[in-house]
């Protein structure tokens, strides 16, 4: 909700002379701004923010999204794009695509989207993405490390604790295998 000179803080266009970015203060889902991309042909437009993230941790997204105008010839999503030292791309992850017609503000689906950074990433791009032609707009971004839980109780049989038990979980969260 912070900026200046048309955009929010943190927050840059790519390509610069390709769409139509607006920081827009008439059509928001939550406080007093939204950013959109228009596209009148085929190119791409997106917002875009680089976070630092550790290697190896799990993260989570979350944003609302709203189209118009858009058809099977685009789609707008939600993207993160993990990068190295070198600013390489190592792992690109793609919400769900949204190409068919018009639709106000909803949590993007899924909701909550989970995934590890990968083990060399130090950045993560959070992208606003369109494919024209048609208007995205993107409002009530959220990246942040994932809350993860603990696992604790007792273990019983017919009502008795039972001693010196090991508990054994698997799996496969967020692309690593976890044994423990």
């Amino acid at each position: 909700e912070n900026g200046a000179n048309g955009l929010p803080d943190n927050w840059t266009v790519f390509p610069q002379n390709i769409a139509i970015y607006t920081w827009d203060a008439n059509y928001s889902n939550m406080g007093n701004h939204s950013v959109k991309v228009e596209i009148a042909g085929t190119d791409f437009g997106m917002w875009q923010q680089t976070v630092d993230v550790n290697a190896g941790i799990v993260y989570t997204l979350s944003g609302d999204v709203s189209f118009e105008n858009v058809n099977s010839d685009g789609y707008c999503n939600l993207e993160v794009v993990f990068r190295d030292s070198n600013n390489q791309i190592i792992e690109h992850v793609d919400l769900a695509k949204h190409c068919n017609g018009s639709r106000c503000f909803e949590l993007d689906f899924p909701y909550s989207m989970k995934f590890r950074a990968p083990a060399e990433a130090v950045t993560a791009e959070i992208n606003c993405f369109l494919k024209g032609p048609g208007s995205a707009w993107f409002d009530d971004m959220f990246f942040a490390t994932a809350p993860l839980g603990n696992i604790a109780g007792t273990v019983s049989s017919d009502g008795q604790k039972l001693e010196g038990v090991n508990v054994y979980l698997n799996g496969q969260p967020w692309g690593e295998d976890y044994n423990d």
